[in-house]
Order: structure tokens, then sequence, then C-alpha cells
């Protein structure tokens, strides 16, 4: 089909493309690999900086979808309610997926607050 000159350099021009795009690949590899650790320690940072914003208004506990916030005793509910609503401004990305206030949120039966946040998908 091709003559010996062709048939040489086209197997070579083969191989060096070959070899250039598998580097291609490996580097696009390591590049994508890179940028989902940047992009895990951005959303760690993030999470604590939530966490810390969260602790200013009442205890915080962390669990597997995100975040709890327990605000044992509420002496001006209208107040919280407005800081409830903030929250999603502390922590942007993530949602409301539990409410609580009132007195059947609280152990001892005074007026508490409860919120859980969840993380963003």
């Amino acid at each position: 089909m091709f003559d010996t000159k062709t048939a040489r350099f086209l197997t070579i021009l083969l191989t060096v493309l070959g070899a250039v795009f598998a580097g291609m690949g490996v580097g696009l590899y390591v590049r994508a690999a890179r940028l989902a650790e940047s992009g895990e320690e951005e959303r760690q940072r993030a999470e604590l900086a939530c966490v810390e914003r969260l602790r200013g208004l009442g205890q915080v506990a962390r669990n597997d979808a995100g975040v709890r916030l327990i605000v044992p005793t509420i002496d001006d509910p209208r107040g919280r309610l407005s800081d409830a609503s903030s929250l999603l401004g502390a922590c942007p990305g993530w949602s409301m997926a539990y409410f609580c206030m009132g007195e059947r949120c609280a152990a001892d039966g005074g007026v508490a607050m409860v919120v859980d946040l969840a993380r963003p998908r």
C-alpha cells in the first residue's frame, strides 16, 4: 500500500503524536487532581468560617449532613427569628434543613431555637 519510506515516516509520526497526546492526557489528569484538592480545601475553609459565625449565636454541633445550631434560651423571639433568617447569608450555598423555635424545642421547656443547615452539594 505505501512504499517503505512513507510507511516509516507515518510510523514515526504516529508514534510521536501518540506520545504527545499521552503526555497531554497525563497533564490534564494531574491538573484535575490538583483542582479537586484545592476545591476541597476551599469548601473546608468556607465551612469553618460558617461554623465560627454560628458560634456567635449559640451552641454548634456538626453532623454528617451539616451543622446544627442550638440556642437554648431565647429572650427576644423576633430578634432570633431575624438571626435565623440571616444564617443563610452567613453560610452561602447552605440550605436550611430543619427549623424549630418555641417551647417544644427546648429540653427544659423554655423557648429555644434549633436550626439544621445542610452542606452544599
